[in-house]
This record gives C-alpha cells, sequence and structure tokens, in this order.
C-alpha cells in the first residue's frame, strides 16, 4: 500500500528531482578505457619459496583435496612471540594437542616482511621436522587457505598419541 503526497510534498519532490534524467534502458558495454585490465597471476618471490620448499612432508592423506574437508581442531597464533620463545611455546602447544587428541592443528605465524629469513614463517618448517617436533608431526601444509590465514598459516597434522 503507497501512501498519496500531500500537495505540500509533491512540489518539493517536483522541486528536488527537476535536474535528474532518466538512465537509458539499453546497457552498453563497458569502454574499453574503463575495462578491468587482464590480471596476470603473480609469481611469489624466490626468496620466498627457497624458505619453503622441500619443507612438505608427504603424506598420502594430506594433500590439497583433504584441505577442502579438513575440519581444524585447535589454532595457535604466533603473533607476539619472537624466534626465541616460539619454538618452545609451539611445542608444548602440540604436546597440548596431541594429549587431548588432536588431529589438524593451524598454526598462524604472519605473513613477515617479503623474503625475510628473520620471520616465524621462515622457521616454522625446519622447527616442524626436527626434534622434539618432528616426533609429533605427521605432515604439514603451507600456504593454508585464505580463510584461515593464507600464506601466513600453515596447516600441521599430528600423530596418533601412543
Amino acid at each position: 500500500m503507497t501512501k498519496r503526497l500531500s500537495p505540500e510534498e509533491e512540489a518539493l519532490w517536483k522541486a528536488n528531482t527537476k535536474d535528474v534524467k532518466r538512465l537509458s534502458k539499453t546497457k552498453r558495454p563497458p569502454s574499453p578505457s574503463r575495462a578491468s585490465p587482464r590480471r596476470t597471476p603473480v609469481k611469489p618471490r624466490e626468496a620466498n619459496l627457497s624458505a619453503l620448499r622441500g619443507t612438505h612432508v608427504p603424506s598420502s592423506s594430506f594433500g590439497k583435496k583433504h584441505f577442502r574437508r579438513t575440519r581444524i581442531d585447535a589454532r595457535f597464533d604466533m603473533h607476539g612471540l619472537t624466534l626465541q620463545t616460539a619454538p618452545e611455546a609451539l611445542a608444548r602447544f602440540l604436546w597440548e594437542a596431541q594429549t587431548r587428541g588432536f588431529k589438524t592443528i593451524l598454526v598462524v605465524t604472519g605473513k613477515g616482511a617479503i623474503g625475510a629469513t628473520h620471520t616465524l614463517r621462515y622457521h616454522l618448517p625446519q622447527w616442524l621436522q626436527e626434534p622434539p617436533l618432528s616426533q609429533l608431526v605427521c605432515a604439514f601444509h603451507h600456504p593454508a587457505k585464505i580463510q584461515d590465514g593464507g600464506v601466513g598459516a600453515f596447516y600441521v597434522e599430528l600423530r596418533k598419541k601412543g
């Protein structure tokens, strides 16, 4: 149900809309200058890849398809930790997660400086492959899905306690 405008409201409406022009009903294709440029994928810098190259621990159950349905049991955010305090805090967290029977952990390192070797993201794969963490971890995957942190996060699959 619509309300009829009073004569004063109608006069006010006409005064305010007298300069308005109706849009054409036909849609025009975007002009070439306005069309979005075709984007080419940006390749990661070689320095970033060298830090992570060869760090994926192969596992038949831990491929890209695995992550479409992966349920993250716990998250560990390393923001605020230093290179000196992070390995111990990570180890404590992963031991506790394994004790509780968790399977998949999301470890958020943050993106850090591109190509920098003094970041948590750079050192995490090394920490996961060395004792004592290598006894807990059966696989890890980087990068995580965008909604889980992208290049600033890792999925870590824990071994069953036993």
